[in-house]
């Protein structure tokens, strides 16, 4: 993902449904999304590093870390990971 990214591209980005925010056991913020029908929890560290996790149910589990970024630079960088696992295979 490029170092500056247009409003048009966060757009395209955004995920389907913001479904809350809420704080983890340990303490950190967590969002989680409906994204392309999968599950999605983001996990903020303070220090700047954001852990993903989608949950597709029967198709299994995958999880990323994002590192040293803001939040919302850390949160696009997830939505661009999460779109390209939704995606399928590339033709």
């Amino acid at each position: 993902m490029p170092e500056t990214t247009s409003p048009r591209e966060v757009i395209r980005l955004k995920p389907e449904i913001f479904v809350g925010c809420e704080i983890g056991d340990c303490g950190c913020p967590e969002e989680t999304y409906l994204f392309n029908g999968i599950d999605l929890i983001v996990h903020y560290e303070p220090d700047g590093t954001a852990d993903a996790f989608m949950d597709g149910g029967d198709w299994g589990q995958v999880e990323t870390t994002v590192e040293g970024m803001t939040r919302f630079a850390a949160r696009l960088a997830v939505f661009a990971w999460a779109r390209d696992m939704t995606q399928g295979p590339v033709q």
